[in-house]
């Protein structure tokens, strides 16, 4: 592999030759895309989310039962012991009259006008449910990043791996050859003492890797639920990441969720104040009832009645509560008004960030890259050098660890590079569409999400 390597940074293919040398079977690979669904299905936070979204649902289906009439039935049966005029007229007696009590009631009340209170819940908790699923589809959007985060960060480290396994091996093979040439007398303790030394900081920087290398495979677990198996370099989808700041920011501001999110908090805290307005209008409802007692008050007999109301009930004077409550609302606007503002200043001031990272990884890489291809001349020229006496140990040991260290660097960089891809995706709400991954039907409302005043300032 070493000597693969060698030959593709001599070549100048070295971000090919590292991806193929590196990427397993694309058969058996394990995706950026499979992983990220596992995650949106494994992952209790957004099951948290969901589940807040759900109970939004339902307040939407309690408010809008204001709509229906409201049906009671009362019944009642039990003894009454009686005292009153009527009872010593009718029995000649002061005792009191103990009779079997019986009653039975039915009520319908339907609200004709409630200052249109009914209506501005409807709405209310309709945009809140609405909010709560663009939070849900927001994190959504987030987890897929931090997956996307997790998945390079392990193919990362695996490739620090295998180049640390590599610079090992070198400096074994250097150690091997100085042993030899010590033993014919050709080099001195002091170059078999370097070389020692060089072989343990391999070691060391080995061990680092592995480490590291597990650390990367339990942060994937834990956003996934499973172990990582066979992960090949993702591939950004071209046709979806912006062409520049201007167009990515545009996209950022039509598309992002948590500007529909807040958005249709603006909505609810617009139908909260038509909540608050209803309290100065009367309320005007049909009241129809039905009674059927026995023995009611100590007088013998059924005691039967109907009726059929319209109750119309005008509050004059609450202490200015409703006032209150009414200049509350407005100031929720305003804050509602105000998030929103400053949720498009984070949109954009992401999007601005996610994509200078990319531009400037972009030029890096070239930079990186050239710094590789020289370390390689180097440390193939000191070699050859160093064969005729002409380079020292330390020399060709220096040479070495500058090429494994740019090596590692540019890995780092294209890895980095890779990232700010997804960041730039994520930015601008099209992350998950990018991956073509679908989510979860249970997600969507019954008559789909609205994106009414997402743009409301």
């Amino acid at each position: 592999m070493k000597s693969g390597v060698s030959r593709a940074l001599k070549g100048g293919l070295i971000s090919l030759i590292i991806a193929a040398a590196f990427t397993p079977a694309l058969v058996t690979a394990q995706t950026l895309e499979q992983a990220v669904a596992m995650a949106i299905d494994y992952s209790p936070e957004l099951r948290q989310a969901f589940h807040q979204y759900k109970a939004k649902q339902e307040e939407v289906h309690q408010a809008k039962a204001g709509y229906y009439p409201e049906i009671n039935l009362d019944a009642g049966l039990g003894r009454e012991w009686t005292d009153s005029p009527t009872t010593r007229s009718d029995t000649g007696s002061s005792d009191y009259l103990a009779l079997t009590r019986r009653e039975a009631g039915v009520t319908l009340r339907q609200f004709l006008f409630d200052g249109f209170f009914t209506s501005s819940e409807v709405s209310r908790t309709r945009n809140e449910a609405n909010a709560d699923q663009w939070a849900l589809y927001a994190a959504s959007e987030d987890l897929g990043l931090d997956v996307a985060r997790a998945y390079i960060s392990y193919l990362l480290a695996e490739q620090t791996v295998e180049l640390s396994k590599d610079n090992l091996a070198a400096h074994q093979a250097t150690y091997r050859a100085v042993k030899s040439k010590r033993a014919s007398g050709l080099a001195s303790i002091s170059d078999l003492s370097q070389i020692t030394g060089r072989v343990a900081q391999a070691k060391v920087s080995l061990s680092a890797s592995i480490n590291q290398l597990e650390d990367a495979r339990i942060v994937y677990r834990r956003m996934t639920g499973k172990l990582p198996e066979k992960t090949r370099t993702p591939v950004p989808d071209a046709d979806l990441l912006p062409r520049s700041l201007s167009e990515a920011t545009r996209i950022a501001t039509q598309n992002h969720p948590t500007l529909f999110a807040a958005g249709s908090d603006i909505q609810a805290a617009l139908a909260q104040q038509g909540s608050a307005e209803s309290l100065f209008y009367p309320k005007l409802d049909l009241d129809l009832s039905a009674n059927f007692n026995n023995n009611l008050d100590g007088v013998r007999g059924e005691n039967n009645d109907a009726q059929a109301m319209l109750r119309l009930r005008y509050n004059v004077f609450r202490g200015g509560r409703d006032s209150a409550s009414l200049r509350s609302t407005e100031h929720k606007i305003n804050e509602a008004r105000q998030i929103r503002e400053s949720t498009y200043l984070d949109v954009t001031e992401g999007t601005a960030f996610s994509w200078n990272a990319l531009t400037n990884l972009r030029e890096q890489l070239v930079f990186l890259r050239e710094h590789v291809q020289a370390a390689t001349q180097t440390r193939d020229g000191y070699e050859a050098q160093f064969k005729l006496g002409q380079r020292t140990l330390i020399d060709l040991l220096d040479a070495k660890n500058e090429l494994f260290q740019a090596r590692i660097d540019y890995l780092i960089g294209e890895h980095d590079e890779l990232l700010a891809q997804y960041r730039v995706l994520n930015a601008t709400g099209r992350l998950l569409d990018s991956l073509r991954v679908t989510r979860p039907i249970q997600w969507q409302s019954d008559g789909g999400i609205n994106e009414e005043g997402a743009d409301q300032q």
